[in-house]
């Protein structure tokens, strides 16, 4: 049996690579941090984006985990840029795996690259990403379809996996 977190970043200032959590963010953080103080976690892998790495923060200095980063765990590259309706042009990317926008990536591509990293590491493993990435593996492991789950995370969102055999049971553990 294998037990991995999935973790949504905290309220952010913005999209961008560098953006920073905002101030409810950081306490956001804080109470993260005391969430999964309950849980047996080995290790934390994150997003190598600011917001991902500062959500996680302080449950590593809490613990004594070290950080690491993949650069798999980024956000979605959809190539769309900033577009007025950008909700008609993301649903169909949850239902269309291999929908690509200009020099974007495919919904599949991103899902193979949160899925190689869910493979890789061992239970008890944390990993923090974004609400793109993360609604791509909930849709994969669960029953719903991406896009809700994606309209349906919070600001951080927290979702145990527990992989066994050919059996995949996801449930979400904070929102």
């Amino acid at each position: 049996m294998k037990q991995i977190f999935l973790v949504r970043h905290c309220e952010t200032t913005g999209q961008s690579e560098g953006d920073e959590l905002t101030s409810l963010g950081f306490e956001q953080a804080r109470g993260l941090a005391g969430f999964l103080a309950d849980f047996e976690i080995h290790a934390v892998v994150s997003s190598p984006f600011v917001r991902a790495i500062q959500s996680i923060t302080p449950f590593c200095n809490q613990n004594d985990l070290t950080l690491r980063t993949d650069d798999r765990l980024v956000e979605r590259v959809l190539g769309l840029g900033q577009v007025k309706d950008f909700l008609e042009l993301y649903q169909p990317t949850f239902v269309d795996l291999e929908l690509r926008y200009g020099d974007g990536e495919t919904s599949k591509e991103a899902l193979q690259r949160i899925l190689a990293v869910i493979e890789e590491v061992e239970s008890g493993t944390v990993l923090v990403s974004h609400g793109g990435l993360l609604s791509l593996a909930l849709m994969h492991y669960g029953t719903g379809d991406g896009f809700q789950y994606w309209e349906q995370l919070g600001n951080p969102d927290v979702f145990l996996l527990t992989l066994r055999d050919d059996e995949a049971v996801l449930r979400r553990l904070w929102k």
